[in-house]
């Protein structure tokens, strides 16, 4: 044998270098062909559950060997976790604990009780490799979800001290989008945004105005956020250019369109690109939008050039879309209509007149949008004549109402004309007068309205009468169908460009319409000339009724009485009165023997009186 101990140290020393176990150093060894690789170490993405969490969630990585010369049939793993995305490490995995350590907490869900067994300060369990020992499986304690981002270390050795290294980022985060329920909405004023300048009349809606209800598994209702159009608000931070720069986001007032923010809001002073924006804004520019972090939301400016009058069409279709914290979003559609665009101002008028064909005046007209959220009022004038001036372009219906004074109007005539009508003597065949011989108002003309009016005239009382009204005129009423057609003062809903709706006044009882020739001839025009602090009674003398007209600086009761010439109190009576101009009735009941009285109204500041004359 040649030089034996200089080949024993040469073998003696590549061992030792190579690091080998003495077992496994019987020939040399190339260490350059054992190679331990991870066949995937790319960052990745879970989402979560339902409820926002990502449930034991089971991670696996695969080891690649390469070479022959040392046994990876026992492959030695660690993993370290980082379940609260805090940057350090709260569990570690280890294949050399004692089999089956803590694996039980693992499987009941128990992570509470895991022990740190290897005393590095970070609670361990038992991790086995798979079959073939180039594959290790974990499972990660519950993560709730939003978003959050967590570290894991995958380490790997073999029998020869080869070992290889994955650090692995994973994300957890909710990937779900909000889920939005939209309601129409409908608004009745556009406003003027510079006072009769340049800029079209228009209004401002907001997104959340469209939204009832938004659901989201991870973000509250409170905290979602609401645009149209799903353009998103300035999220990042963006440095706006300009002499005074500002950085907008999410948290900032700012106006924005697809490609974000825009210009902060209120505008910068003396910016002239901030205030292009604002102005691009007020023209109702589409896309842009003016978010309002307080409040959640974006909104936008619908000018009336959006609309036509000549198309009639003025529902406009909106989109509004809901976005959680990690900007998921969702989008549902609605109907915005406008009730009151400026560009369609129209006038509608008409008339209302007695049975008689007498004019009407201080009828009360009220005009009601389709859904009854605008209304307009007008008062007939002594011509019996209304206008309403008003941009409503919508179906609508028109109410008058008079307030008839109880027992004017009613006499003999009256009675006998029912009497003759029920006896079929002479048929009463006007609609309206027929209405006003409906006493009672059971959709027909019997005995028993008659003998409602004879006693109404003999104890000035009207009991079981209905409702005096003023009634839609309908040409087309006749005898079959009166009832049917006249039976209310509500029309029905009728298209705008139908501008003349005349009305018929109806006393119930008043079937000859003598109801106006006896107020208006003299006590209305008392009641009409009261001036303030003023006390008027028409007619005085009277017999059987007087109007008592007084005024009212604030709303408030006031207090009636009447006293005989000796001072006796004869009676008295509570009065609510409203601010200017008021009245009530005296009838034969309250006084009931002739003589001269003095009627005195008392308010919170001031004392109205006047001398009264009663008449057999």
């Amino acid at each position: 044998m040649k030089n034996p101990p200089v080949f024993i140290l040469s073998m003696l020393f590549y061992c030792f270098n190579t690091t080998a176990f003495a077992s496994s150093c019987s020939l040399p060894i190339n260490v350059d062909t054992i190679k331990l690789t991870f066949d995937d170490c790319k960052p990745s993405m879970y989402k979560v559950d339902n409820e926002c969490f990502l449930r034991r969630q089971f991670l696996t990585k695969t080891v690649i060997v390469q070479g022959d010369a040392c046994s990876h049939s026992n492959l030695k793993w660690k993993v370290l976790v980082d379940n609260w995305a805090d940057s350090l490490v709260e569990y570690e995995f280890n294949s050399e604990l004692t089999v089956g350590d803590d694996i039980s907490n693992v499987n009941n869900n128990t992570w509470e009780n895991i022990k740190d067994d290897n005393n590095n300060g970070i609670p361990d369990i038992y991790l086995k490799p798979n079959e073939k020992s180039t594959s290790a499986s974990i499972v990660l304690i519950d993560i709730e979800g939003k978003r959050s981002k967590h570290s894991i270390t995958w380490i790997v050795t073999d029998d020869c001290g080869n070992s290889a290294k994955c650090q692995e980022l994973i994300e957890v985060r909710d990937t779900k989008a909000p889920t939005p329920v939209c309601v129409p909405l409908s608004v009745g004023v556009f406003s003027d945004p510079d006072s009769s300048g340049p800029l079209d009349p228009g209004i401002e809606i907001w997104a959340n105005d469209f939204i009832n209800k938004s659901y989201d598994n991870c973000t509250p209702e409170n905290m979602l956020l609401h645009t149209f159009d799903n353009i998103a608000p300035q999220n990042g931070n963006k440095v706006l250019p300009g002499n005074a720069p500002n950085v907008i986001n999410i948290n900032v007032d700012h106006y924005f369109d697809a490609s974000g923010g825009l210009a902060p809001y209120p505008i910068r002073p003396n910016n002239a690109a901030d205030r292009m924006v604002e102005l691009r804004y007020l023209q109702g520019e589409h896309g842009i939008q003016k978010w309002i972090p307080s409040s959640r939301t974006s909104g936008t400016f619908i000018t009336s050039k959006t609309f036509s009058c000549v198309s009639y069409k003025i529902d406009a279709d909106i989109k509004v879309t809901v976005w959680d914290k990690n900007m998921n979003n969702d989008y549902c559609w609605t109907t915005f209509r406008i009730i009151h665009p400026s560009i369609c101002s129209k006038d509608f008028k008409g008339k209302v007149v007695s049975l008689k064909n007498s004019p009407v005046d201080s009828t009360k007209i009220s005009l009601f949008d389709q859904q009854c959220q605008y209304t307009n009022f007008a008062q007939t004038n002594s011509k019996g004549e209304y206008y309403i001036y008003t941009n409503l372009n919508l179906g609508y219906k028109i109410e008058a109402s008079y307030d008839f004074l109880p027992m004017i109007g009613l006499d003999q005539n009256d009675l006998l004309t029912i009497w003759a009508h029920v006896k079929g003597a002479r048929l009463i065949t006007n609609p309206y007068k027929m209405k006003a011989a409906d006493i009672n108002d059971d959709g027909a003309v019997t005995l028993t309205d008659a003998l409602l009016l004879e006693k109404a005239l003999k104890s000035k009382k009207e009991e079981g009468f209905g409702q005096s009204m003023v009634a839609y005129s309908d040409t087309l009423v006749n005898l079959d169908n009166w009832h049917h057609k006249i039976s209310t003062s509500k029309i029905d809903t009728i298209n705008w460009y139908s501008m003349i709706n005349d009305f018929i006044a109806i006393k119930k009882g008043d079937v000859d319409g003598s109801y106006f020739d006896s107020i208006s001839s003299e006590a209305l025009s008392t009641y009409f000339d009261a001036k303030p602090n003023d006390i008027k009674i028409s007619p005085n003398p009277y017999n059987d009724y007087s109007i008592v007209s007084y005024t009212s600086d604030i709303i408030q009761d006031m207090e009636m009485s009447v006293y005989d010439y000796t001072g006796k109190l004869v009676f008295t009576n509570d009065l609510p009165s409203s601010i200017g101009l008021n009245y009530t009735i005296l009838n034969e009941s309250q006084i009931e023997k002739a003589g001269v009285y003095i009627l005195e109204i008392v308010g919170r500041n001031s004392r109205l009186s006047s001398k009264l004359v009663k008449i057999d």
